[in-house]
């Protein structure tokens, strides 16, 4: 009987370790997963943060391309303008060269 008591008490003993064991890991896991909730909020906080920032840069970009759409058709009308007042002054000066020397 002694020795059915003895490896009663060795069982109980090996099962009290895993126990203990299995205690020790669900501890650690719960120190994980506070830590990866830790993380995922500061993350989060910073993924709302860059969001904000890039709907400032979108909207920076949106006016500065109506910007350059405006500054295009300038820089074209302009163009026109002056290409028009270089045709007619060419044409006066071409008329002036023509004209005999002293008139």
């Amino acid at each position: 009987m002694a020795g059915k008591s003895r490896a009663a008490d060795l069982t109980i003993e090996i099962l009290k370790e895993i126990r203990d064991g299995v205690r020790e890991t669900n501890a650690r896991i719960d120190q994980t997963n506070e830590r990866l909730e830790t993380m995922r909020t500061e993350l989060s906080t910073r993924i709302d943060a860059t969001n904000t920032r890039m709907d400032a840069v979108e909207k920076v970009l949106h006016e500065l391309a109506g910007q350059f759409v405006f500054i295009a058709k300038y820089v074209r009308h302009t163009a026109r303008r002056q290409g028009a007042r270089i045709d007619a002054l060419e044409t006066r000066v071409g008329k002036l060269e023509e004209r005999p020397p002293g008139q």
